[in-house]
């Protein structure tokens, strides 16, 4: 087996060897086509020819934007939500202070007992703070995730597609050098039919002129 393989080797570096030139022209000239093309099409489409996505301003800017949500909410959007539920928090402790203060005339509530309960309301008003301030806090860490997921399928998405266009510039390098080769030997070919026509031709005349 060893032997046959080794007999194989030998065939078929003989056949490289004794190699017809016109085969071995034949093949470097389809090599030279396939080099002009690649030269021709590096030139008509060469690195960044299509553009990217992630050079337009537009998306550069939603980058951006999308970078800036990973840090949540800004400082003035935070102060803006402690404002609302503040405002909100303080109406609703007035109106029950108001309320608290009606029955308390009403039932001659005075003293000590009137001081707790006033101070019941405004405990829970210390904890009603509290929570919408933890609230808040998640609703920032939520926001934070979602900044950093948008900008994890934006950029993605803006990968992919330069990608694309890169492999479709590679695409017309390779297929103009290709398309330079069968030209090449589309021509090749024509001429040698044309020079067996004539060849036929010359020797049917001579055929004839010898009758």
């Amino acid at each position: 087996m060893i032997l046959l393989r080794g007999n194989l080797i030998g065939e078929s570096m003989a056949d490289v060897t004794n190699e017809d030139p016109r085969v071995k022209a034949a093949r470097q000239q389809r090599q030279q086509d396939f080099d002009i093309g690649m030269e021709r099409g590096g030139t008509l489409f060469k690195e960044g020819t299509l553009g990217r996505l992630s050079e337009n301003d537009d998306i550069k800017t939603v980058l951006e934007r999308r970078r800036g949500q990973i840090g949540g909410f800004t400082p003035q959007e935070q102060e803006s939500m402690r404002a609302q539920t503040g405002a909100a928090g303080r109406a609703g402790v007035s109106g029950a202070l108001r309320s608290l203060q009606g029955r308390q005339a009403s039932s001659g509530i005075r003293g000590a007992a009137a001081g707790a309960q006033r101070a019941d309301i405004l405990k829970d008003d210390n904890s009603n703070r509290m929570e919408n301030e933890r609230q808040l806090q998640l609703a920032n860490i939520a926001e934070s995730r979602r900044g950093l997921s948008d900008l994890e399928s934006t950029a993605t998405g803006v990968g992919k597609f330069d990608l694309g266009l890169k492999n479709k510039e590679t695409f017309g390098r390779y297929s103009t050098a290709l398309g330079e080769q069968m030209l090449g030997s589309a021509d090749r070919g024509a001429l040698s039919q044309r020079d067996l026509a004539l060849a036929n031709a010359s020797s049917q005349n001579d055929s004839g002129g010898k009758k």
